[in-house]
């Protein structure tokens, strides 16, 4: 077995160049070929959820696929560490991606398009890179205000949602050696600022970025001109959101139920409604498969996207 580097190692040093990020990502959509959707296909309503991961004290956080869809990553408060498991199964896989975390609280996993995971940890205000086949981490941001959420676009630039309001663009954020942290010094392209408090981030095919207002029922959306409107939406208090290319909606985790919106009409569905206790964050797999968090509930569950006929 690889030996295992943990979180508090002297980190491998690495280089980030910060940026404006829309244009990026609409640039990535045009490179790509992607078409504007103007109509979004709602799902059917409440789909059985079944468990998958199921042990007793877990407290699931943000939740993470391996590329693939091969192992359901996991951030667990009560172990202070990102747990492992089969996504199919929900079979424990030794040993955790990361152990002994110093401030566990609200961690935050996002894979890069290289493959690795990084894990923001809001306490202390930084993001680790972490090599999954080797379980070896270092450090990749440093100097962030509570981040809460991360995500990239598909050439590889890093939005960071901070609870304290600011949504931050980075460029080249996953180059494959790091020299060095983005320190706390660093100028940084602030997207957004002065929110009450950016709790979840998500991206469509078009370049739209939306944005989970924290203690708010408000979801933000900002199109690649930058241009910022608020969706007008039934959902209330969510705790994350993603983006379903395949519906061309929204699927929002609120209370103990998963919404699915439609971005551009407001109209919701109400797609994961019994079986949930407290979900807290999402996750996509292949054939629509959904991963939800339970905060409340000790485990994780799925349950399966379908569309209406």
């Amino acid at each position: 077995m690889a030996a295992t580097r943990r979180i508090g190692a002297t980190p491998v040093r690495g280089r980030l160049f910060i940026a404006g990020l829309l244009a990026l990502a609409t640039a990535a959509c045009a490179e790509s070929g992607t078409e504007t959707s103007t109509h979004a296909t709602p799902p059917q309503p409440c789909s059985p959820v079944e468990t998958v991961v199921d042990q007793p004290g877990l407290i699931p956080d943000d939740i993470e696929l391996s590329p693939g869809g091969i192992e359901l990553w996991v951030a667990s408060t009560d172990r202070s560490a990102v747990l492992a498991f089969d996504a199919k199964t929900g079979r424990p896989i030794e040993p955790p991606l990361i152990e002994n975390i110093p401030f566990p609280w609200a961690l935050a996993l996002r894979t890069t398009p290289s493959a690795s995971l990084w894990v923001a940890e809001s306490q202390a205000g930084r993001v680790w890179s972490v090599e999954p086949d080797t379980r070896s981490s270092e450090i990749a941001i440093e100097g962030l205000s509570l981040p809460m959420d991360l995500l990239f676009d598909r050439s590889g630039g890093l939005y960071v949602c901070e609870s304290e309001g600011s949504v931050l663009a980075f460029r080249n954020a996953s180059v494959s050696r790091i020299e060095s942290p983005v320190s706390a010094s660093a100028p940084r392209n602030k997207l957004l600022d002065g929110l009450k408090g950016a709790g979840d981030v998500a991206l469509d095919d078009e370049g739209n970025l939306y944005v989970v207002v924290s203690q708010s029922p408000d979801i933000l959306r900002v199109d690649p001109s930058g241009r910022t409107t608020t969706l007008s939406t039934a959902v209330s208090d969510p705790t994350d959101l993603i983006y379903d290319s395949v519906s061309r909606g929204l699927l929002v985790a609120q209370g103990n139920e998963v919404v699915w919106i439609d971005p551009l009409g407001g109209e919701t569905v109400k797609v994961a409604c019994e079986g949930l206790s407290r979900a807290e964050d999402l996750a996509l797999g292949a054939g629509g498969t959904v991963y939800v968090s339970e905060s409340l509930g000790a485990q994780v569950s799925r349950f399966t996207l379908a569309l209406a006929p």
